[in-house]
């Protein structure tokens, strides 16, 4: 899909694998990474960078991505819930924190071999349960000593719905630059419920008028809940906003990337995902692809990087 042969591209049958990369990508699945940021991953692949990604809910044996992929394959929570429904608050039970320890053990062991200079971890948008462990054993992984660039990238398609962002920030609680607060103006409640069923989920569907009228109940209660947040006066972790605007010559093959992966979920995703992204693209003023990061400033106090916050749980109870 970019002009790289797929067998340069390796699929790692276990950490002890892990040699030196230049960037790695952390994912609750493997669609995450693929559909929210392949216009990093084509963009670096362009500049001659060595990219891993590593998932930790997938199995060893899933769909391979445009860079070397490590499945750590631990149990989702949906593996250990008959009732679980993917976007269903919940507190952070037993079984949850051993799985953001046993992930994080693992991810420690990934960076201390890869020794990255780039680190992307995901914001956690859309309230998804599986994205909630990841972010939180992603997050444990930062130490200042370390000095790499830690970017928090915004997990597509939730994030394509005005205000999911935004909500993800507030329940956060980070501290923004004056010229990134406009994305406190992102969505009001009634477009971001509209959006919120209409955008073309991966996972996590909401099928059914009972389902329907809960997950419109617990999102309405998140928008309402993140209403307080003050991002020029928050004491969250320091975020700048990074927009990436891909090249016009790889535009297509973003775009393609992006198709053949949403639409293994459906053959008609792959084009409504897009379509939902050249509005996104719009809204932060750019044109073909956009993506935007958020990258984790140095605090205040000293200069290492910001402290994250603590255990990552549903705003909801």
């Amino acid at each position: 899909m970019n002009g790289v042969a797929p067998a340069e591209y390796r699929r790692l049958a276990g950490v002890h694998e892990v040699g030196p990369y230049d960037t790695v990508y952390v994912a609750a699945r493997e669609e995450d990474a693929a559909v929210s940021c392949a216009g990093r991953l084509l963009w670096e692949r362009g500049r001659g960078l060595r990219a891993l990604i590593v998932t930790v809910f997938d199995a060893a044996d899933g769909p391979s991505l445009d860079a070397d992929h490590l499945a750590l394959g631990l149990p989702g929570p949906g593996d250990r819930d008959a009732q679980y429904e993917p976007w269903r608050p919940s507190t952070v039970g037993p079984e949850d924190l051993r799985s953001i320890a046993r992930a994080t053990a693992l991810l420690e062991e990934v960076l201390r071999r890869a020794k990255p200079r780039h680190l992307y971890l995901p914001l956690g948008v859309g309230g998804l349960w599986d994205r909630g462990i990841a972010h939180e054993a992603a997050l444990a992984t930062v130490h200042p000593a370390e000095g790499r660039d830690v970017f928090l990238y915004e997990e597509r398609p939730e994030a394509l719905v005005s205000g999911s962002v935004r909500i993800r920030l507030g329940e956060m609680g980070a501290r923004l630059p004056p010229a990134a607060s406009r994305v406190v103006g992102e969505g009001g409640l009634t477009r971001f419920l509209l959006r919120s069923h209409s955008v073309p989920r991966l996972r996590g569907g909401v099928k059914g008028i009972g389902r329907r009228l809960r997950y419109t109940r617990l999102a309405a209660q998140r928008w309402l809940g993140a209403r307080a947040w003050r991002p020029q006066k928050a004491l969250g972790p320091r975020l700048q906003p990074v927009v990436h605007v891909a090249d016009p010559s790889r535009v297509e093959a973003t775009r393609g990337l992006v198709r053949a992966m949403a639409a293994r979920f459906g053959s008609k995703r792959g084009e409504r995902v897009l379509k939902f992204a050249t509005d996104q693209a719009r809204r932060l003023g750019g044109r073909g692809h956009v993506e935007r990061y958020w990258l984790l400033l140095p605090s205040r106090e000293d200069e290492t990087r910001a402290a994250l916050p603590p255990a990552w749980t549903s705003p909801v109870r």
